[in-house]
């Protein structure tokens, strides 16, 4: 067996190999038996392969017997379970057959089709979810992000594509080359109004608690003051932040708003999005700090979400196209809650003149009627949360 190995390695010797693989080769031992295992090494060292960089665990080595060394242990080193559920045969001589490896790669091919269209119809699933009129920056890099966090690469030596995590494919700081790339401006504001028959429903985030300590779902809590189902009776501003830098730029558009509607027709509605299991066990802190920053009479349209449902929170990001979170977001619906307008970041000064002139659009002036008769909607609106209490 030592000469073997020697001969196939040329410098490296049997005891530097098992020193490499020694968890492998260890556990290889327990599995198949001293004997299996002198096959399997031999069998490794029967094949003359391209000197090629291969990953064992951590370390880089630069030898032919961990090239071929490699495949074959991580198909004897497969969790029983796995084989269970796999309805695989015991590990044998029979793996080292040139047969047996031809139709494990055929059935691992045929495993990757069907994973990459499984992914696929899922990733159209999503997409459909996505609300329609929201203009993603070509400049940045959101554009190019794809439910499930992920976006397509293409290897250049294979030139095959695969669905690769944005983090790991565009580095974990890609939110800042983003924002600088896209002039802070992932999405390009609105420069008409979605069309009605094109705009969709608000998507949905149960669960959230106001800082009156009501628990309330949207979008019904956005629609809770039409009571007449009139797409014109109202409209609501809706903003969104995960950061405190997103949180400071959302004043560019609603204190113009607040200026110009003071009228029950015309709702400013804030969602802070606290994504974090540790920040979750500081619920208690951080609501009670954003009690002392925001003014009491807007504690009822002020509300906070942690990530207690990491999926529909997952779902209710990407729908909206927030895949850049150190930014703030203002989302327009009207009196069914439907988007009309989005913008993203600073508002300038063209921004805001859209969002009002596109505000009156959605609420004209509402017909007299003769003998008098309430307006369409009521400013009360009730209360459509329930109330926590806080201990």
């Amino acid at each position: 067996m030592q000469s073997n190995l020697c001969r196939c390695t040329g410098k490296a010797s049997s005891s530097l190999i098992l020193k490499r693989l020694k968890p492998s080769i260890a556990t290889s031992t327990t599995i198949l038996g001293q004997d299996n295992l002198n096959g399997f090494v031999s069998s490794c060292c029967a094949h003359n392969y391209d000197n090629s960089v291969a990953m064992i665990g951590t370390p880089v080595v630069k030898r032919n017997f961990f090239n071929t060394a490699t495949p074959l242990l991580a198909s004897y080193m497969t969790p029983p379970t796995w084989n269970k559920a796999l309805g695989n045969a015991a590990p044998s001589s029979r793996h080292f057959s040139s047969s047996s490896k031809n139709n494990k790669d055929e059935d691992k091919n045929k495993k990757n089709n069907d994973e990459v269209e499984s992914i696929s119809q899922t990733t159209k699933n999503k997409l459909q979810k996505r609300i329609k009129g929201i203009s993603m920056n070509p400049k940045g890099l959101s554009h190019m992000i794809l439910p499930g966090y992920v976006i397509e690469k293409t290897n250049k030596k294979t030139s095959e594509t695969s669905l690769v995590n944005v983090d790991r494919a565009l580095g974990f700081f890609w939110m800042m080359k983003d924002l600088n790339e896209s002039n802070n401006k992932p999405i390009v504001t609105n420069s008409t109004l979605i069309p009605a028959d094109e705009a969709q429903i608000f998507p949905s985030l149960n669960g959230c608690t106001t800082l009156s300590d009501e628990v309330v779902d949207l979008p019904n809590f956005l629609i809770r003051n039409n009571r007449s189902k009139d797409a014109n009776a109202q409209c609501t501003l809706v903003t969104i932040s995960y950061k405190d830098f997103g949180h400071k730029l959302l004043p560019s558009w609603t204190e113009p708003f607040k200026s110009t509607f003071s009228s029950s027709r015309y709702e400013v509605v804030h969602i802070s999005v606290v994504e974090g299991f540790f920040f979750r066990l500081l619920k208690r802190p951080i609501t009670s700090s954003q009690k002392q920053g925001t003014p009491s009479d807007q504690w009822d349209r002020t509300l906070t979400y942690f990530d207690e449902n990491v999926e529909e929170l997952a779902d209710f990001r990407d729908a909206l196209r927030m895949h850049n979170t150190l930014t703030g977001y203002v989302f327009l619906l009207d009196g069914l809650g439907r988007v009309r307008f989005v913008g993203s970041g600073k508002a300038a000064e063209e921004d805001v003149e859209k969002l009002l002139e596109f505000a009156k659009e959605l609420t004209p002036e509402p017909k007299k009627r003769l003998g008098g008769g309430g307006g369409s909607s009521s400013s009360g609106g009730g209360r459509v949360g329930r109330k926590i209490h806080r201990n």
